[in-house]
C-alpha cells in the first residue's frame, strides 16, 4: 500500500491494527485494538515483535522507518505509531513512490 494512493487516515489506522494483532499476545482482532493501547503492557507486544511490526509497516506502506523509531519506548501507544506513520507519509516525495 502507498501512503499517496488515496487512501487516508483510516485505511492507515486500519492497516497498523491489523499488523499489531498478528504480534500482540495473544493474537488479536484490529477491533479488539484501540489507540489509546500501550505496545508493551495492553498488546503485550515485546522487542521482537516489535521488529517484526516495525518490519510490516515498511512492507504495508512503502516506506523506510527511520533508526530512532527502533526505540519502542518512543512510541509507547498505538496512536504515537500511527501519527509516526502519517508523518513520514507526508515527509515522503511523491517521485519516489
Amino acid at each position: 500500500m502507498s501512503l499517496h494512493d488515496g487512501n487516508g487516515s483510516e485505511e492507515i489506522v486500519a492497516s497498523i491494527l491489523g499488523l499489531l494483532g498478528q504480534i500482540s499476545t495473544p493474537k488479536r482482532a484490529a477491533p479488539e485494538i484501540n489507540l489509546t493501547d500501550k505496545l508493551e503492557s495492553d498488546l503485550n507486544v515485546d522487542s521482537l515483535g516489535f521488529i517484526e511490526f516495525v518490519m510490516g509497516i515498511e512492507v504495508t506502506f512503502n516506506i523506510e522507518v527511520e533508526d530512532d523509531f527502533l526505540l519502542m519506548g518512543k512510541y509507547p501507544d498505538v496512536q504515537s505509531v500511527v501519527d509516526y506513520v502519517i508523518q513520514q507519509a507526508n515527509s515522503k516525495p511523491k517521485e519516489l513512490l
